[in-house]
């Protein structure tokens, strides 16, 4: 079995051939854990995790979805997720982001939810799924703290800091798009593959620039792992997807 770990099935790129795109992962033994942005996305996830057996739902609030959201909102956005516990694998995607401005009261606010969210895992005994951009520093030192596990999501910051997170145990999921970067290459030199999982992201990042990305893509990133690491298809398949079930503590459906 192949895992994507963390695609937006919600998007509009799927609007008119969800079903499609769902089927062909199922046919080429693809799980997908579909990951939610705030109050109005996470209940999409829910009702897709719902209707198809292989998706996963995965609750959370992007950063910058919060920093626009008053606090009333944020704490009905958790409260909502921490009702889903047991529809829920993760709580994704979260975390911190410092690419689209740095005002002080706003990553403050980002920081904040953030510590709300971590909390929230250790209650409900869930993993969270990480985005960090151009905000790698101050995630580490968030997690530094942090007794729960950790999954970074298409980590794209500096190499010299990847090897902290690495030490802290946290797992990283590789975007498909592995087999046209070289910065995830060096990334998976880096990680033992113990500690990785794949993902796509979808639609972003696709395999190629002119067409979107779909969770069956992981199929491509699983062959780039193995060469990466010298290793079976077969093995890498296999480890890769275990990793998963160890992370995501998931029931087959």
């Amino acid at each position: 079995m192949f895992v994507d770990v963390h695609a937006h099935l919600t998007h509009e790129a799927f609007s008119q051939d969800l079903p499609d795109v769902i089927k062909k992962a199922k046919e080429n033994n693809v799980l997908i854990v579909c990951a939610g942005s705030g109050i109005v996305d996470n209940q999409s996830v829910l009702r897709i995790s719902r209707k198809y057996g292989n998706v996963y739902a995965s609750l959370g609030l992007y950063p910058w979805d919060a920093v626009s959201l008053s606090e009333g909102e944020i704490d009905f956005c958790i409260d909502n997720i921490r009702k889903n516990a047991e529809n829920i694998v993760c709580i994704g995607e979260i975390g911190l982001d410092h690419h689209w401005g740095k005002g002080k009261e706003d990553l403050a606010k980002q920081e904040w939810v953030f510590n709300k969210l971590l909390d929230l895992s250790i209650e409900i005994n869930k993993p969270v799924l990480i985005h960090c951009r151009k905000a790698e520093q101050d995630v580490l030192e968030v997690l530094r703290t942090f007794e729960g596990k950790t999954i970074i999501h298409c980590y794209t910051g500096p190499q010299s800091l990847a090897q902290e997170f690495v030490d802290m145990g946290c797992y990283f999921s590789i975007p498909a798009i592995i087999v046209r970067s070289k910065s995830f290459k060096k990334l998976v030199r880096k990680v033992p593959v113990n500690q990785l999982l794949t993902e796509t992201d979808s639609p972003f990042m696709g395999l190629t620039r002119e067409r979107r990305a779909e969770p069956v893509d992981v199929i491509e990133g699983v062959k780039e792992i193995a060469k990466i690491k010298n290793m079976s298809y077969e093995k890498t398949r296999d480890i890769i997807f275990g990793n998963f079930k160890r992370m995501f503590k998931v029931n087959l459906k």
